[in-house]
């Protein structure tokens, strides 16, 4: 019977739907999702989905949550007995430092076997070959200066990094270490006709360094003339490297796939040497 407002009831609307088939429920049940929250029916929607339970119910008529819970531990007990199961008691810390220590000790053995294999299939000699892994694998440089500016210049730029990889210099040769005392100034890039030099200046209270890259260098390396020392020949990572002093500054020069490198300043030759054994080409 409809209500005062000649509506009808939810008893009557159920009533209606339940002659309906299931498939023009769910047809006229998703037309209905489309209706403004303005024009539906909330009523109407409970009706349907009421409905809809009686004719298709979600779980089986007399279904327990509970009771199914409780069939399924009974046969699957061993995975309630795995999270049931105590925690193992915690090893002497004696006991553990000595199987850590072991493990260690069985990757290095490894690591050298395989050092020793290869070095004796490609005839190097073995002593050699591992003094060389060994200062590759385990550095013992101190910490790096500051390379990069917290804030980038005008220009873009906040590390010499950033300025080669702008100017499309693929794997450059440049020291990914410089001593501590020393911290980024800034990162300059000047253009000319045929040549784009970018450079990286690194200060401390008593000095600078710099690291420059040029591109386009096509003239023969020039260097200062010293009255007291010749230049001498350095070799890291397979790169050639040309050592100077001019005025007690330390100067390296290299030069790689028409790329000229330089770096140097107010640093000891050690110094610059471990600047250059940090190249990564």
């Amino acid at each position: 019977m409809a209500d005062a407002n000649g509506h009808e009831t939810a008893q009557e609307m159920k009533m209606r739907l339940r002659e309906k088939p299931l498939s023009e429920l769910m047809e006229e049940l998703e037309q209905m999702s489309s209706i403004s929250e303005y024009d539906c029916d909330i009523d109407l929607i409970c009706a349907y989905l009421d409905v809809l339970e009686e004719k298709a119910p979600v779980l089986p008529k007399g279904y327990d949550p509970a009771a199914e819970y409780e069939k399924f531990k009974e046969n699957h007990s061993e995975l309630f007995d795995v999270l049931a199961a105590p925690l193992p008691e915690k090893a002497p810390a004696g006991k553990s430092r000595f199987v850590r220590l072991k493990q260690t000790l069985v990757t290095f053995a490894a690591l050298f076997c395989v050092v020793v294999f290869v070095a004796d299939a490609s005839g190097a000699g073995v002593l050699d070959r591992l003094i060389e892994w060994g200062s590759e694998t385990f550095s013992l440089r101190p910490a790096s200066g500051v390379m990069e500016l917290e804030v980038a210049e005008e220009n873009g730029f906040k590390s010499l990094a950033e300025a080669l990889e702008y100017y499309e210099v693929e794997n450059p040769a440049i020291p990914t270490w410089i001593p501590n005392r020393y911290s980024i100034d800034r990162v300059a890039a000047m253009e000319a006709e045929n040549t784009t030099t970018i450079s990286g200046r690194y200060t401390t209270d008593s000095g600078t360094l710099f690291i420059r890259v040029t591109i386009g260098f096509e003239e023969d390396f020039t260097f200062e003339e010293n009255q007291t020392a010749e230049h001498n020949m350095y070799q890291a990572k397979g790169i050639e490297f040309v050592l100077s002093t001019n005025m007690d500054t330390e100067r390296a020069t290299w030069d790689i796939n028409g790329v000229t490198y330089s770096a140097g300043g107010n640093i000891s030759l050690d110094e610059l040497k471990e600047m250059l054994d940090s190249i990564q080409p």
